[in-house]
């Protein structure tokens, strides 16, 4: 500050820096929101993923939700610039509690918080059939894949139940019943955070409106609030998006 002897000059690095997240803000914004750049965006960084892990072009949905990365050297100019920014800044999707109808909306494939197990899922055969014909992409799909209630269910590529029925003439699938134990397999990589069971989840009491208005104004006075203690994310997936997360 110039007060205490600064020389009141713009600190340009910040100004840039900030420049940089509000790009990186839009591009991370909820799809009905994105600016018009935005997919193309997305689609050139899918395009220069690294070739480790080996990573499928449709399962290539978004870098910052799932766990591989684009060749940044490979990008153009503006594009290094915001993930130089995401770096610094320690860009990550993260939240305390992970509501179950969002949880469902993450990318399954190379899952942020999966267990390593899924690395080698992600490529198995099966799960390619799973991602190229029932052409399952998030947590939800994976969910519904996996489950299985029907009494007539057989551990056999001609299984006679209704599901396997219909993976095989509506997706082509061959062997139904192995691609239903695969989605299992990868269900059961995500740690209880990422797969929130809610039979086993109490809800937490919310501030009613009036506490609310009442917190504001104590805010404004410089007086005690009432602690807000609703730590589930809410809204759209990408609500989740924080910086100066801890590394």
């Amino acid at each position: 500050p110039f007060e205490k002897g600064g020389k009141n000059l713009l600190n340009l690095e910040h100004r840039n820096d900030a420049i940089e997240l509000m790009w990186l803000k839009g591009l991370l914004a909820p799809k009905n929101s994105r600016p018009c750049w935005a997919p193309f965006a997305h689609a050139i960084l899918a395009k220069h993923a690294r070739h480790a892990p080996v990573v499928h072009p449709d399962a290539r949905i978004n870098t910052f939700l799932q766990s591989w990365s684009p060749t940044v050297k490979k990008l153009p100019p503006h594009l290094k610039r915001m993930l130089r920014a995401a770096k610094k800044y320690s860009l990550q999707w993260t939240a305390p509690l992970i509501p179950k109808d969002l949880a469902q909306q993450l990318p399954i494939w190379f899952h942020i918080g999966a267990t390593s197990e899924l690395n080698r899922l992600n490529n198995f055969y099966y799960a390619a059939c799973l991602r190229d014909n029932h052409r399952i992409s998030t947590v939800g799909q994976m969910e519904q894949a996996a489950a299985s209630n029907d009494p007539q269910h057989r551990k056999q590529k001609e299984c006679p139940c209704t599901k396997c029925e219909y993976g095989r003439t509506h997706y082509g699938c061959q062997k139904p019943f192995k691609c239903q134990e695969t989605a299992q397999k990868v269900i059961s990589c995500l740690p209880e955070k990422w797969y929130p069971d809610e039979s086993t989840t109490e809800p937490t009491p919310e501030l009613r409106l009036e506490q609310h208005i009442t917190n504001n104004e104590t805010l404004r006075n410089g007086d005690v609030a009432l602690f807000d203690n609703q730590l589930s994310l809410k809204g759209h997936v990408e609500n989740g998006f924080r910086i100066f997360t801890p590394s």
